[in-house]
């Protein structure tokens, strides 16, 4: 009869093949191949030499039965575990133990049927089904007790946080108030820090917007890609500018009334400029691209500037209604209406949404930092000393690093005390000091009514 040999890998080799390759599968195969081999040879009396070439060829077929496994596992995490961080880092572990207990189920069920065929022919099969079963039961049993903690261990998602709360009751008065938009309704809403005082904006759905500092006119890219103007006085929204193209809302401006409203449109390199009163329309040439041309309306409602490849351009609305450029004074900056919007000099792209994004803040010697995509984590340091994290949250769970989440938009608040960040869906606060971290709301893309997203500023993140 030929020597027992087991199906003992498991599907935990599954990643660090993708990632790491013959480095790590060799080491891997060897412990698997050792350690197994000496459990069954003295379990089924054989010896380890007789053994070796089966439990090698076993781990083989075990690590292609992990690859659909891993996929499935993949799709179950992403069922189990909650969007929000509390609930995530709080189930985590346990999501990972209902997978590791699918591999080794799985791991097992293949071994038996192979071993069955490798080890005898069929019509002494159901002599050696429960010794060849309970074999690789034990044999399984001992890999995976050192093989799981080690690969949880190492790749699991960490975070020095002290405190997860619901809501954000604790944050420091007075509150701050922010707008974002509502993941439910994609509707523009306003709350503050502590999570209270909700107030609806613009009852449509938004994708990117600007507002005026009394939140009564807000111009905003809705998800058909279009151009509108919202008043808040008569409720109606009033389409500006028909497109498929792809424009930033720092390419679009409208003036202290909201009667006028310019873009920058890319396809044609123009500037156009729209009466929504009369229905008047004014252009200009203007060359450039969609990141490098910001528009912003000055407290005159006749003027705005355009400022590109680090030149500024005042523009002036004539009575013969053209468009003319004027000199503007050095000395005397001109002064801007009062509009906030997401400011930064970094964009992102994807098939559904575009818009600018912002990765890093400071204040009073601390300093954030968050990353998009593989990776993303948040990391809050003091700038004398950049290795040292005071907070760090990383959800990237796996070698590969793949995470649900994209922590990104940084903000210090309260002297550098807290700092708002949000992920795809979420608000949070954090308290620095206390590493306390609670969901202020359920939305994104959020701005605050201060000098750091006024439109017309000049130091973008």
């Amino acid at each position: 009869m030929k020597a027992i040999a087991p199906l003992l890998a498991d599907g935990i080799d599954v990643p660090l093949v993708l990632l790491f390759g013959v480095a790590v599968l060799v080491p891997l195969m060897a412990f698997q191949v050792g350690v197994e081999g000496a459990i069954l040879a003295r379990f089924w009396r054989l010896s380890f030499r007789e053994l070796a070439r089966g439990v090698f060829l076993a781990n083989c077929w075990s690590l292609a039965a992990g690859i659909p496994v891993k996929i499935f596992n993949g799709w179950l995490y992403y069922w189990l575990l909650p969007t929000d961080l509390a609930g995530f880092f709080a189930r985590y572990p346990y999501a990972v133990m209902l997978g590791t207990g699918i591999y080794f189920l799985v791991t097992w069920c293949v071994e038996a049927r192979y071993l069955l065929k490798w080890l005898a022919p069929p019509e002494s099969r159901p002599v050696f089904r429960a010794r060849v079963s309970s074999g690789v039961l034990v044999a399984n049993l001992a890999t995976y007790a050192v093989l799981a903690p080690v690969h949880y261990f190492a790749t699991r998602p960490i975070h020095n946080i002290q405190e997860f709360t619901a809501n954000t009751a604790w944050a420091r008065q007075p509150p701050t108030r922010l707008l974002y938009i509502d993941s439910a309704t994609q509707h523009l809403k306003s709350t503050d820090t502590e999570g209270s005082l909700r107030e609806t904006i613009v009852p449509l759905p938004v994708v990117d917007y600007q507002v005026a500092a009394d939140l009564k006119l807000c111009l905003f890219r809705a998800p058909d890609g279009n151009l509108y103007l919202y008043r808040r006085d008569t409720g109606v929204a009033a389409l500006v500018w028909k497109t498929t193209e792809r424009y930033f809302m720092e390419n679009v401006a409208f003036s202290p009334s909201g009667r006028l409203v310019a873009w920058f449109e890319p396809a044609a390199q123009r500037v156009q400029v729209a009466d929504l009163q009369s229905s008047n329309r004014w252009d200009m040439r203007w060359v450039g691209e969609p990141k490098q041309v910001q528009i912003a309306w000055t407290t005159e409602e006749s003027q705005f500037v355009i400022r590109s490849r680090g030149q500024k351009t005042s523009v002036q609305i004539t009575s013969e209604r053209t468009l003319k450029e004027v000199e503007s004074s050095r000395s005397v900056p001109p002064a801007f209406a009062p509009v906030y919007e997401r400011v930064s000099t970094g964009h992102y792209f994807s098939s559904r949404n575009w818009g600018p994004y912002y990765s890093r803040d400071e204040l009073n010697g601390l300093a954030a930092w968050t990353t998009r995509g593989l990776g993303s984590h948040l990391r809050v340091y003091r700038t004398n000393n950049s290795t040292a994290s005071q907070v760090r949250v990383a959800v990237n769970p796996g070698w590969l690093h793949l995470s649900r989440f994209a922590i990104m938009h940084p903000n210090f608040l309260s002297g550098g005390r807290e700092c708002l960040f949000e992920t795809h869906r979420d608000i949070y606060l954090l308290d620095v000091e206390r590493r306390r971290v609670g969901r202020v709301v359920a939305g994104h893309s959020y701005i605050l009514l201060d000098s750091r997203y006024a439109k017309g500023q000049e130091d973008r993140r």
